[in-house]
């Protein structure tokens, strides 16, 4: 652009004079994105994928930073796409990130972007109780248990997985009832307890129950005979076993 320069005295003479003034174009910043905001779950590798764009130059560096949340580490924190390793979290947690990228003039731009990380879900933790020895037709509790470590539990399951077939009370609670088969010989009757939360997650546990075919009566001893004097003391010291009682 040239501009001219008119000076006129008082006898209407004039002179002039030009100058030149050179117009450089405004060099524009980069145009980034950092990517969309996401939900990913605790300990596991999350993407970062950004990117910039320079309508009059070339970019030249990215750089990654974290605003906010727990600390995470960002693989390669000068790369346009990289991964960060979400932390271990109890709660559902916000973490922040910031991408900015730097053109050959030095001009920077950024952009942000949110990764809501979530806890995982944990199974119940589920005890279907000890291992039982009892006798034919006698009437059996399942006494299982069982927690939530993050949740609730919200629904039971008691399945029989091995033995001969028997009918069960309260099969959908954490106790359970059933009788005894009657049996030739000993079997082993197994059974599982299935638990479900809040979230879906379930946990398991198995427990057998020894089922002991015969029944035999009583064993009783009721000591040595004995000779002794009129008026003395005796002491008479019976003793008793019974064969199908569970050990």
């Amino acid at each position: 652009m040239t501009l001219r320069l008119t000076a006129t005295d008082s006898d209407g003479a004039t002179a002039y004079d030009d100058t030149v003034i050179l117009v450089l174009p405004f060099d524009q910043a980069p145009t980034v994105y950092a990517g969309d905001d996401y939900t990913a779950f605790e300990v596991t590798e999350a993407e970062l994928n950004g990117g910039a764009d320079d309508v009059d130059g070339t970019i030249v560096s990215y750089e990654w930073t974290q605003l906010g949340g727990v600390a995470a580490d960002i693989a390669d924190p000068t790369s346009a796409s990289t991964t960060v390793t979400l932390p271990d979290v109890l709660d559902e947690t916000l973490l922040s990130f910031r991408l900015t990228a730097t053109d050959d003039a030095g001009n920077t731009g950024s952009d942000e972007v949110t990764i809501t990380v979530r806890p995982r879900n944990q199974a119940p933790i589920v005890d279907a109780g000890p291992t039982q020895n009892v006798r034919i037709a006698s009437q059996v509790n399942l006494l299982g248990s069982g927690t939530d470590p993050d949740g609730s539990i919200t629904s039971w399951q008691w399945e029989q997985t091995a033995g001969p077939s028997v009918t069960l009370s309260n099969a959908d609670g954490p106790a359970a009832g059933f009788t005894a088969p009657l049996v030739a010989n000993d079997v082993t009757l197994s059974f599982e307890l299935t638990a479900i939360d809040n979230e879906g997650a379930s946990g398991s546990d198995t427990v057998d129950v020894e089922v002991r075919a015969q029944l035999y009566p009583p064993v009783a001893d009721a000591g040595p005979d004995k000779f002794v004097d009129s008026q003395q003391l005796v002491v008479i010291e019976g003793s008793g076993t019974d064969q199908d009682t569970p050990p």
